[in-house]
């Protein structure tokens, strides 16, 4: 818990001693940066965040942070600027997930740890100090500890962060960018606005906190936030609480956080028409991925209270040899005003004897084997599906229990040994009996290690036989080590396919051994995307290209930015290339292209998107200049133009009614527009798939044209009659039933085919048809003949 929170009781009396006038009207330098700006949190608790500023204790030496504050004219005068820093083992950035250490609190898949911890509001990153930059910009924190800090900036010109500058530096920088004003509605799961409800936006790299409470309309503003990751949690008393997150990038955000009335199960567990008292009942959320438990009373009721709303959750109940599983649906009747029902009750859980598998795994010697893992797949209908598991104890003994009658397939797993045939059970009532006899493996063992003896993990390791029709593939584990069972000694051929090593098409290893493998590292190109004012940009997409223009379809790996902006790539060799940087978001598409030199060390760079950037607006038309409604708008580098892409990026759009579109901001030198309508194509484009559209640099309006799509097309054959299905149009190989083929018209003018087919025709000469053709005016050829010479 926040540590200065604890002292609250005490400070609130301080606080009302001090008089109601400070409490309504406190001094607005003294406010925290986008609180003051925003008036989010309440007089009470600014005038506590101003009282709690870290004193030194008596003696203590101190350090402070100078610098200037600078926006687009120079200077800036009267900005407010804090320096905050996380508490270990309190501030949520320092906290790490419960279920999965390697993950912040705030990434876990459970919402709960993050919610409990904001409910209480604790682990905040305190504030440390305050100052207002002078008439020249510069500022002064004083009275800091040493360590790391964040400083923040709020002005009316814009905002700025900068993370880990250390205590004592002098001469920082902070440079003004232009923020992202955050708002929205809150409305509860009957779409109606919701008042009273407390916003929270936590900035995920620094645990520092901003907040608002929605009002009768159910709005709220969280004011002019730092560019970066949020998480997001709304609460308001009799509701359940909502965790999301948002990327704060774009100028403007509205967001629509939706709070749902919780929802309850009861009913009663039988067996054999009576009630059971005493037992565990299970239910399973996949909204927040808690599990939750309840007992039976002496009437057999149980019940689940605040449930988050899904359609369907599973319920499960095992006691003593009895088994019930059902689903339970939330889903409302159709018709009904609302998606779910609010509660499910009288449910009758009856309970029926269940079933248990168990069975000895030992070697071929008679010795039981530890740690053998038991799998059982259980048939429905014509298949089999994955049920469950078990390992074996000292005694190689399994037992797989609470199991359905029914028909299953079991198979036994261990290192050093073969994997068992499959043994299929029906069981429809007591236990089942499986034992399994292992044969010893021949043991193929090794280690990946680099030129320097470096051990080499995450590698994939793949293992053929020249003699029988076997292939095993495994991951180097740590230390480099990786090993294979099999059931044959001899030779066999190892191969590496390469992530971040050179590929190696074989080499000749015989089992049993242990042998050790030398590979090569590919070298890495490391480093951090930032936007114009040096703040980390996550999500962007960075790839890397062969230098040389002709290679430029030719994308040699890729890779996403993380939280903190980094991101690292392979390159195949040393060398010079190119990096591209993409990001797209809501109607923004930056874009960057760079040259980089590897060498064997790899490379280091820093990636700048978003300077120069520019909004960008233009109308699409048809060829009579009417607007064109539902085309598909993307702003892409003209290196990744030409790849294939799934549906449109994040920053894509579709025009309105009007034909028009409009992005917030595009940035980046060698920009094109990729426009599709199907039937349609762009007007007279030299585009193969006539979908690109050129921007020059200083593109600010645009209008495009499209037209629709027409060819020239007929038929292909030879003298007898017999079709052509294999030919040569205008040096493209092509194959079409019925001898049939087509061009697309791309410009009003003059037009040249060219066909052959010498090898259906041997000796046969190219015919040529130049024609004169017109955009959106289909030409039929009719019947042209391939003859021999």
């Amino acid at each position: 818990m926040r540590r200065w929170w604890m002292r609250g009781g005490l400070l609130a009396v301080l606080a009302l001693g001090m008089g109601l006038a400070m409490l309504r009207a406190p001094d607005a330098a003294s406010l925290p940066a986008a609180e003051g700006a925003s008036g989010s949190r309440g007089p009470m608790a600014r005038m506590f965040q101003t009282l709690l500023l870290a004193e030194p204790s008596a003696g203590e030496t101190t350090l402070h942070i100078r610098g200037t504050v600078k926006g687009a004219q120079g200077p800036v005068a009267g900005a407010r600027v804090l320096a905050s820093a996380t508490v270990e083992g309190e501030s949520l950035s320092e906290l790490p997930c419960p279920d999965s250490p390697m993950k912040s609190i705030s990434e876990c898949a459970s919402s709960a740890p993050l919610l409990e911890l904001v409910a209480q509001r604790s682990g905040e990153a305190p504030v440390l100090a305050r100052a207002t930059s002078a008439a020249d910009g510069s500022f002064s924190l004083e009275g800091l500890k040493a360590g790391r800090h964040a400083l923040w900036v709020e002005s009316p010109e814009g905002t700025a962060l900068l993370l880990d500058v250390m205590a004592g530096e002098e001469g920082v920088e902070l440079v003004l960018g232009p923020g992202v004003r955050v708002s929205g509605v809150v409305s509860g799961d009957d779409e109606k606005p919701v008042a009273g409800a407390l916003v929270t936006a936590i900035y995920k790299a620094h645990s520092r906190f901003f907040e608002a409470v929605s009002d009768d309309t159910g709005h709220f503003t969280l004011g002019t936030l730092p560019r970066g990751e949020y998480s997001l949690v709304v609460s308001r008393e009799g509701l359940l609480p909502l965790r999301s997150g948002f990327l704060g990038y774009p100028a403007e955000m509205n967001l629509r956080p939706q709070l749902f009335r919780a929802r309850r199960m009861s009913g009663t567990v039988v067996h054999g028409g009576e009630p059971m008292a005493g037992v565990q009942v299970r239910t399973h959320s996949y909204w927040d991925f808690i599990e939750r438990k309840a007992l039976t009373d002496a009437s057999g009721r149980f019940s689940f209270e605040g449930l988050p709303p899904q359609d369907t959750y599973g319920l499960t109940v095992v006691h003593e040899g009895l088994k019930a599983a059902l689903d339970v649906d939330f889903k409302a009747p159709e018709g009904s005003d609302s998606k779910l029902l609010g509660e499910r009750t009288e449910l009758l859980v009856e309970l029926t004897p269940a079933i248990e598998l168990r069975g000895i795994v030992r070697d071929e010697a008679g010795r039981p084997i530890l740690n053998a893992e038991v799998t059982v797949e259980q048939q429905e209908g014509e298949f089999f599906t994955y049920s469950t598991s078990a390992e074996t104890d000292a005694e190689g003994r399994y037992v797989l229990d609470a199991l359905e009658p029914g028909i299953y397939q079991l198979a036994v797993d261990a290192e050093g040994h073969l994997t068992s045939e499959r043994q299929t059970l029906e069981v429809l009532k007591g236990t089942g009996h499986a034992d399994f006899v292992l044969p010893r493996a021949t043991l193929l063992e090794g280690v990946l290690v680099d030129a320097e003896g470096e051990p080499v993990p995450g590698e994939t390791v793949n293992l053929t036989s020249p003699d029988l029709e076997e292939a095993f593939s495994t991951m180097s584990k740590e230390g480099g080590r990786f090993s294979f069972d099999l059931s044959h000694p001899g030779p066999y051929h190892l191969q590496l396919p390469g992530g971040s090593i050179q590929e190696q098409s074989r080499v000749e290893v015989t089992a049993p051994g242990d042998v050790l493998v030398r590979v090569e590292r590919l070298p890495r190109v490391r480093g951090q995307v930032v936007d114009e004012t040096g703040m980390p940009l996550p999500y962007v997409e960075v790839s890397i290209w062969a230098e040389a223009p002709h290679d430029s379809r030719h994308q040699l790996g890729s890779a996403q930015s993380g939280s903190d902006g980094r991101f690292s790539l392979k390159a195949p060799s040393e060398g010079r290339y190119r990096l591209a940087a993409e990001f797209f978001m809501r109607g923004i598409a930056e874009t960057v292209i760079q040259r980089v030199e590897v060498d064997k060390r790899g490379a280091e760079v820093q990636v700048r998107l978003g300077e120069g950037g520019r909004a960008l607006s233009g109308v699409v038309v048809d060829a009579r200049g009417q607007p064109l409604e539902g085309v598909n708008v993307e702003v892409l580098s003209t290196l990744h133009a030409s790849l294939l892409r799934c549906g449109m990026p994040a920053g894509g759009m579709k025009t309105g009614p009007d034909g028009r579109f409009q992005f917030q901001r595009v940035s980046g030198e060698s920009l094109v527009l990729k426009v599709r309508k199907d039937l349609y194509a762009l007007s007279c484009s030299e585009d193969e798939k006539q979908e690109l559209f050129p921007l020059t640099p200083e593109a600010r309006e645009v209008r495009v044209v499209l037209v629709k799509r027409a060819f020239v097309y007929g038929r292909l054959v030879q003298e007898d009659g017999a079709p052509v299905n294999s030919y040569t149009l205008n040096g493209s190989q092509r194959a079409q039933s019925e001898g049939r083929f087509s061009w697309l018209i791309r410009c009003t003018g003059p037009l040249t085919l060219e066909l052959s087919a010498p090898e259906v025709v041997p000796g046969s000469v190219p015919v040529r048809r130049s024609v004169v053709v017109q955009e959106e005016v289909k030409m039929d050829l009719g019947t042209i003949v391939i003859a021999r010479p």
